[in-house]
């Protein structure tokens, strides 16, 4: 399916193992609203447009700013390719025209939220949304290709969330005045597991914390010999979040593959081969 472009077709999200706390808390009656109104507005206006004898599909087109910006970032895109592997290379036509059909989308649902209809023009700004849009899901497309080539097997390699859960547990009696300072933990955690998934920073830790809603102290604390450091407060989140990984084992593919980073805000840019191109007419999608 990398030979004949299949896998080229497809947007990925492929994010690490993580822990979300189950809840009790729901929509409420004005989220709803806003919600339903939204595709109320969309459906009135598609049926409105559809009623006409001669309808014809609505066009949006590029401000003179827009298009050069977007003539830009495809051509800076397409001069990664020689740098990245073979697998990628299809991805970046296909990229590209995301990029335009995407900027469309989010401008409709922004104008549909807010009960006014589609305009005749894309801005600078539409175009750079749509942009970090593409941009996530291929770095995303990075990983997933990774994971596809790999001769590794990744479901017999346990995630960071195990690791995270397993480093906790035996720091449980490190506790200090009911904290642990992160920078310790950092310590702990990356002598717990093999070093393809070990931690660069103690940052990173942290934000590994936060991600399983695990609670950092405001301010800084005195914790585990260091001084004046942020540190984890040992609370029920930590017991949830404990109890929850020793009923299981949690494996994550993702966890095998290292962050990338390049062009995005999310890791790397990808690409693809010569085939289909996306079309566009003066400054019309």
């Amino acid at each position: 399916y990398l030979n004949d472009g299949t896998v080229n077709r497809m947007l990925f999200t492929y994010e690490r193992d993580s822990f979300r706390l189950l809840t009790d808390e729901s929509w409420a009656d004005e989220n709803r609203a806003v919600w339903e109104s939204a595709l109320t507005n969309a459906m009135t206006w598609a049926d409105d447009v559809i009623s006409l004898d001669g309808w014809h599909p609505h066009v949006l087109k590029l401000s003179d700013d827009a298009r050069k910006f977007f003539v830009d970032y495809r051509n800076n895109l397409y001069k990664q390719k020689d740098h990245l592997p073979p697998q990628l290379h299809g991805f970046i036509p296909k990229s590209i025209s995301y990029v335009l059909r995407i900027a469309g989308i989010l401008d409709c649902i922004h104008k549909f939220s807010q009960g006014t209809q589609p305009g005749l023009l894309l801005t600078t700004v539409d175009i750079e949304k749509a942009v970090s849009v593409v941009e996530f899901y291929l770095a995303h497309t990075v990983n997933a290709m990774q994971l596809l080539e790999s001769d590794t097997n990744p479901v017999e390699i346990k995630g960071t969330t195990s690791i995270l859960a397993k480093t906790l547990e035996l720091l449980r009696n490190d506790l200090d005045s009911g904290y642990l300072a992160v920078g310790y933990i950092f310590d702990k955690f990356n002598k717990q597991c093999d070093p393809t998934l070990s931690l660069k920073s103690e940052k990173a830790m942290g934000a590994l914390l936060r991600e399983h809603e695990l609670t950092i102290s405001p301010g800084k604390h005195d914790a585990n010999g260091r001084r004046g450091v942020c540190c984890l407060t040992w609370d029920k989140k930590t017991e949830q979040f404990l109890r929850t990984l020793q009923t299981s084992t949690i494996q994550c593919p993702h966890d095998v593959i290292q962050a990338s980073t390049g062009l995005a805000d999310n890791a790397d840019i990808a690409d693809i081969a010569q085939g289909e191109e996306y079309e566009i007419e003066g400054n019309a999608i």
